[in-house]
């Protein structure tokens, strides 16, 4: 192959890998703008909600962002913490289970449950 050849083939490579990189920042920006506008979303959502669906929605934030997923057993410790911060008394892990559910319908959530492994009912969760 002659200089001119291998100049070309090198210079064609940086013009590919540019455009390459240029398509990842792209893809990188368009889910990061996603991502930004279903938050807004969800928290157009929840503020009609009350304050205890904010804090176990706040939970399931921290505990998903740590994971990309969290369970009912990781999400109500949070949660309660979060309520005594707030000074208010935590409603039942059956209470959460229902606001849990309603999340799930509305869609901000998705719900995986589990039955009958060594801790009884499980429920993977997932933030939409």
């Amino acid at each position: 192959m002659s200089d001119r050849g291998v100049m070309t083939a090198t210079l064609t490579g940086l013009t590919d890998s540019r455009l390459d990189v240029r398509q990842r920042c792209h893809r990188t920006t368009h889910t990061r703008t996603q991502r930004n506008g279903i938050q807004r979303y969800h928290d157009q959502l929840l503020t009609d909600f009350s304050q205890y669906h904010q804090l176990i929605y706040e939970a399931l934030q921290n505990q998903a962002s740590q994971n990309d997923w969290a369970t009912t057993g990781t999400v109500y410790p949070e949660y309660a913490d979060f309520c005594t911060v707030a000074g208010l008394e935590p409603r039942s892990q059956r209470r959460d289970a229902e606001y849990l559910d309603y999340f799930e319908r509305l869609g901000i959530i998705a719900i995986t449950k589990h039955y009958g492994d060594q801790h009884g009912k499980t429920c993977e969760i997932q933030l939409e």
